[in-house]
This record gives structure tokens, C-alpha cells and sequence, in this order.
């Protein structure tokens, strides 16, 4: 019984940390009439961003690198461009970055920078991701600025 649980918390816990998802973007996104011609059944035509889920801690002048994932459907076959814009003081490079539909990887390495002169506090980077068609999505992660 103990064991059940632990393990019931962990997942718990586990479940609430681990993924900073978008809502689904692409062209299957908002369609209700979105089916497959053959079979029928709905396309799965859609994607998500997935962002850091805990917040990133940087001291004023420094850099960290993190990972935005575009996690596709079965049915989504497109290029994705993300483009990325921090609050005040705090940068991303590069700027965008495309995810094309042959990519086995879909996930981008940035880094996200705190200026020297940054307010120190919590800012947001927030990510917007645009297929080529279809519906746009977005995702905002935040950053913690530290003094030196």
C-alpha cells in the first residue's frame, strides 16, 4: 500500500513539472470537419511547442542554453518557424528558428541571455510557433534574474 502511494505522489508530481505544452496548432488544430478522406477518421494534423517547464535561473550577464520542442502528430508534415521574444533585459538567440517537416530532431537548442543591466525579478520568453498552414500557437516559459 505504501509503495502504491509513493508511486501515486510521484507520478503526481511528476505529471504537474514535467511538460509546458501549447495548445495544438497546424491545420487540424480548429477544424471540427477535419477527416480522412479514405478511412474517415480524423486527420491528425496538428503540433505543439513544448517549453521548459521550471523556471530558468540566470544571474545579471549570464547565458543558458534550453530546449523548445515541436512535437508533431501523425498527420502533420510541415515546416514550423518559431520566433522567440523576451520580456525586458532578457534575450534569446537566435531570434527564430525553423523546424522543417523532414527533420528527425524537432528540437531547438537557443540561449536565453540576462543583460548585465537586466531587472532583477521574473521575466518571460514567449515562443510562437507558425506552421505554413494552419493555425499559429504559442508558448511562454520564465526566466529568473538574479543579482550578480
Amino acid at each position: 500500500m505504501k509503495k502504491r502511494c509513493a508511486i501515486l505522489i510521484v507520478s503526481a508530481f511528476v505529471v504537474t513539472l514535467g511538460c509546458n505544452q501549447s495548445e495544438p496548432g497546424g491545420p487540424g488544430a480548429k477544424k471540427a470537419d477535419n477527416k480522412n478522406v479514405v478511412t474517415g477518421s480524423p486527420k491528425n494534423e496538428t503540433f505543439r511547442v513544448s517549453a521548459p517547464a521550471t523556471t530558468t535561473t540566470l544571474k545579471q550577464g549570464e547565458k543558458k542554453e534550453i530546449d523548445v520542442t515541436v512535437d508533431r502528430s501523425s498527420d502533420f508534415k510541415q515546416d514550423v518557424t518559431l520566433a522567440f521574444k523576451g520580456d525586458s533585459g532578457v534575450t534569446v538567440t537566435p531570434s527564430s528558428a525553423t523546424v522543417k517537416a523532414s527533420d528527425k530532431d524537432t528540437k531547438v537548442k537557443v540561449t536565453v541571455a540576462a543583460e548585465k543591466d537586466a531587472p532583477i525579478g521574473e521575466a518571460t520568453i514567449h515562443v510562437t510557433a507558425r506552421p505554413q498552414t494552419g493555425e499559429s500557437t504559442q508558448a511562454d516559459f520564465k526566466v529568473s534574474v538574479k543579482g550578480t
